[in-house]
């Protein structure tokens, strides 16, 4: 009964399917978090920008996984760090909006910042560049 379709119109979000189709606070699936670890992670170029630790660090804002571990990581190897990392973010609780942001785009790359307090990985979007004329 559950694959069968309902009447067009009958129902606003699946649009008679009974499927629901994912939205922006879904959390992603697992598929998807593997494409983006081995697509987008970027593990040869540090991130160099401003961050905010208590951010990162306490509330999770403006990155995809990280860990404060107060330098632990240093002790491993560049192979069990990458293993690390795609641990934390594969095991992590992450909506499909963390990584996109409000515009819905993809990032081109995820940056590694590493510290005396802990790695964070963030999603890193090419800049349109503005060229006046």
């Amino acid at each position: 009964m559950l694959d069968q379709r309902i009447e067009d119109g009958a129902c606003r979000h699946c649009e008679g399917t009974r499927k629901l189709p994912l939205g922006a606070y879904d959390n992603m699936t697992e598929e998807d978090k593997h494409w983006v670890f081995v697509n987008l992670f970027n593990f040869d170029k540090p991130y160099t920008k401003p961050t905010s630790s208590f951010n990162e660090g306490y509330l999770g804002f403006g990155i995809v996984c990280g860990v404060t571990d107060y330098g632990r990581y240093k002790k491993l190897t560049p192979e069990e760090f990458k293993e690390e990392v795609r641990e934390s973010f594969m095991n992590g609780w992450l909506q499909y909006i963390t990584l996109t942001g409000k515009e819905g785009y993809l990032p081109t790359e995820i940056l590694i910042r590493k510290g005396d307090s802990g790695w964070f990985a963030y999603p890193i979007k090419q800049e349109t560049l503005t060229i006046n004329s």
